[in-house]
C-alpha cells in the first residue's frame, strides 16, 4: 500500500520528500528486530552485521520541524534483509525508509530524505509523524570498507563511557561530500573520513567539536563556506549511557535493574549476600559484585557512576554504603524507605555526611505514581532517575506543555521530548 505524501509545506530548501511512502511496514512483511531506539541496541546489531560481513544502512534524523515522535540525534539500523532497529517515526514511515535504503546499498552514496506531514491533507490519509511534523533523515551506508563507520566510533566511545560529538556533511555544493564524518572523542582523539578530501573542511569541523564540548551543546546543524563551496554538517554530541549503581541485590532489586537495561543504561549490582548477588538473577546486568556489606568493590568507580539507589534493607549497611556515596560525585543518591528511616540514617551518618549528600539524596526514592507491586515501585524509582538526569520534574506533559505556550515560536518548534539548533557562519 503506497499513499501520497503532501509536498507542498517544507521548511528544507534543497531536501525533497519522498514520492510514496509505505503506510504499514508489519503488513507489507517487514520486520522490527527491536523495538527499543537505545545506543545499546544499535551498537549490539550493527556488531551482528560487522560479524556476518553484511552491509547495513544507519538512518539518523538531522532536523524536525513542530512536534515529532523523535528528535535529531536519533537513529535507526537498517539490515539488508528488510530489518530494523529502533524507531523514528513511531512506525508512520519506517516502512518506506527502508524502500529508500535500498539505492543506498547497492551504490553506497549516502542520502537525505524528508518526510514532511503537517498538511490538512495528513489528516485524510491518516499518516501523522506522530504530532503532526516534518523530519529530514540522513541515510549512510555502513560495511567492512568503511570500518561499518561512524557506528564503529560511537561504539569506541561507548566501550569507553567516553562523549563523542559526530559532525556529518548532510548537505554540499560537492554532493560526494555528503555523509563523510568526523568524528572526536572527549579525550581528544580524532578521526576523520579519509573520503572528506579537503583539509580545510576537516580543520574547520574539528574546530567547531571543541566549541560545542565546551558549551555541552547536543544537536545542532552549521552552515559553514569557504574555498569548499557550500556545506552544512549535523553535529550530534552524543553522551555515554547512564550508569546505575543498585545497592543491594534483594528480590526488589531485580525490576529495578531489568528496567534500567531495558532503556540501555549501564547498570552494576553489588551486595554482600552471595545467594542475592548471582549473575542469573540480574541477565541483563554488566556488573554483579559481592562484596564485604555496607562496601563497594574496588571494579566499581564511583566517578563513573551517574545515579545510585541504596536498597539493602538493612540499617547499617545501607549507613555504609551512603557514607562512601557521600563522599563521591554520584549526583543522584536514592535510598528505598521511608521518610523517618531516612532522617534517621542522616543522624546516624552526622553533620558532615548528611551536609555532603544535601541536594543529592532522594529519599524515598521515586515519583509518586501510586505504586505498590515491586515492578511499580521499580518503574517509580527509574522514572525519578531519569526525570532528574535529564533535569525535569517528572510532571505530566499536558502541565509542561501548557507552559509551554508561552515560549517563542522557535522554542514551541523543539517539541517535548527533545531541542535542536541551527546556526550559520
Amino acid at each position: 500500500l503506497h499513499i501520497k505524501i503532501p509536498t507542498q509545506r517544507s521548511d528544507f530548501p534543497g531536501f525533497r520528500c519522498p514520492d510514496s511512502v509505505v503506510a504499514d511496514p508489519i503488513s507489507c512483511g517487514w520486520e522490527i528486530i527491536q523495538d527499543a531506539s537505545t545506543l545499546k541496541s544499535l551498537i549490539d546489531e550493527v556488531e551482528r552485521q560487522r560479524a556476518l560481513r553484511r552491509p547495513a544502512v544507519l538512518a539518523t534524523i538531522i532536523e524536525t520541524r513542530s512536534s515529532t515522535y523523535r528528535k535529531a540525534g536519533a537513529r535507526m539500523l537498517i539490515t539488508q534483509d528488510d530489518r530494523f532497529v529502533g524507531l523514528l517515526g513511531g512506525g508512520c514511515f519506517e516502512g518506506d525508509l527502508i524502500e529508500n535504503a535500498r539505492p543506498v546499498f547497492k551504490d553506497g552514496t549516502a542520502r537525505v530524505v524528508l518526510y514532511d506531514m503537517r498538511g490538512s491533507e495528513d489528516v485524510i490519509w491518516g499518516l501523522g509523524l506522530g504530532c503532526d511534523g516534518a523530519v529530514q533523515i540522513l541515510l549512510q551506508r555502513l560495511d567492512s570498507g568503511n570500518g561499518y563507520q561512524p557506528m564503529g566510533y560511537v561504539t569506541a566511545a561507548a566501550g569507553l563511557r567516553q562523549t563523542l560529538c559526530l559532525a556529518v556533511v548532510c548537505k554540499a555544493d560537492d554532493a560526494a561530500l555528503v555523509g563523510r564524518t568526523v568524528a572526536v572523542k572527549s579525550d581528544a582523539t580524532e578521526y576523520v573520513d579519509p573520503d572528506l578530501g579537503s583539509d580545510k573542511v576537516a580543520a574547520l569541523i574539528s574546530s567547531r567539536v571543541s566549541s560545542l564540548f565546551s558549551a555541552g551543546s547536543g544537536t545542532t546543524v552549521m552552515h559553514h563556506a569557504g574555498g569548499f563551496g557550500e556545506i552544512e554538517v549535523f553535529y550530534d554530541v552524543i553522551e555515554p549511557p547512564p550508569h546505575l549503581l543498585i545497592a543491594g541485590a534483594g528480590p526488589d532489586a531485580v525490576p529495578v535493574a531489568c528496567l534500567a537495561a531495558s532503556l540501555g543504561w549501564q547498570v552494576s549490582v553489588v551486595d554482600h549476600r552471595e545467594a542475592y548477588a548471582q549473575h542469573d538473577r540480574f541477565s541483563d546486568v554488566g556488573c554483579v559484585a559481592i562484596a564485604e556489606a555496607g562496601k563497594f568493590p574496588p571494579a566499581i568507580n564511583l566517578a563513573e557512576i551517574n545515579a545510585s539507589v541504596v536498597m539493602s534493607h538493612h540499617f547499617e549497611t545501607d549507613q555504609r554504603y551512603l557514607q562512601q556515596l557521600a563522599a563521591s560525585p554520584v549526583s543522584f543518591v536514592g535510598l528505598l524507605g521511608p521518610l523517618g528511616r531516612r532522617e534517621a540514617l542522616l543522624e546516624a551518618l552526622g553533620a558532615p555526611c548528611a551536609r555532603s549528600l544535601s541536594g543529592r539524596l532522594h529519599g524515598p526514592v521515586g515519583l509518586d505514581i501510586g505504586a505498590e507491586t515491586p515492578e511499580e515501585i521499580a518503574l517509580s524509582i527509574v522514572s525519578g532517575i531519569h526525570a532528574a538526569l535529564r533535569g525535569r520534574a517528572g510532571e505530566q506533559l499536558k502541565i509542561t506543555q501548557a507552559g509551554a505556550q508561552n515560549r517563542s515560536d522557535a522554542e514551541q518548534n523543539h517539541g517535548e521530548h527533545g531541542e535542536r539548533v541551527r546556526g550559520k557562519e
